[in-house]
């Protein structure tokens, strides 16, 4: 028999969520949320780690480190996490990011030409909660999270991309202010730009 989430259980989860800067032994956590965001991996307990991800996560200069995560913690458990940072940073850090895991793996590693951000926004790159704590709002108080992170930082509005064959995500973020853009194309597969101004 499935339990039912309650107002009571989501009360009760409230006073036990707590949302911080990641740490760098977090990392292994970050490299396995930037995977199953991009659908590349899953979260849960028999998610397999990426040694190569783990390690730019570790560093402190790259597109998914640590400096730029939010852990979301449920009774001190990790249950959530948030890889955002301003556009600004976004080209450098890019080609430094793959180049390091293309240098890594003894392969090359390409995106595309395409950018997924560009200077005066505030992007959320990845997210993604464990399953045994979804239904409890943890990936909108991370991104409520971030856009207080955006505010702080001056910029001027919040971007992020969607699957395009994600019709539930795309209205999920809809419902959090974001409006479509233009397409594009993110590691061979179709992507959607959202936005949503400060």
């Amino acid at each position: 028999m499935i339990k039912r989430k309650t107002q009571t259980d989501e009360r009760n989860m409230a006073t036990r969520v707590s949302i911080c800067a990641a740490r760098k032994e977090d990392a292994p956590f970050i490299a396995k949320t930037v995977l199953a965001a991009m659908g590349l991996g899953t979260m849960g307990p028999d998610a397999e780690e990426d040694p190569a991800l783990v390690a730019i996560c570790k560093m402190e200069d790259t597109l998914y480190s640590y400096r730029n995560s939010l852990i979301a913690k449920v009774d001190g458990k990790n249950a959530g996490c948030l890889v955002a940072y301003p556009g600004d940073i976004y080209e450098e850090s890019r080609k430094k990011t793959f180049a390091l895991i293309g240098k890594i793996r003894g392969r090359e590693l390409e995106a595309g030409t395409e950018m997924e951000t560009f200077p005066g926004e505030y992007y959320l790159d990845s997210v993604a909660v464990e399953p045994e704590f979804r239904g409890y709002h943890l990936a909108e108080r991370l991104m409520e999270e971030g856009f207080a992170r955006a505010k702080e930082s001056g910029s001027g509005r919040i971007g992020l991309i969607a699957d395009n064959h994600r019709d539930w995500l795309r209205r999920y973020y809809e419902g959090m202010g974001f409006r479509e853009s233009e397409h594009m194309l993110f590691f061979g597969e179709e992507y959607v730009r959202m936005y949503r101004e400060l």
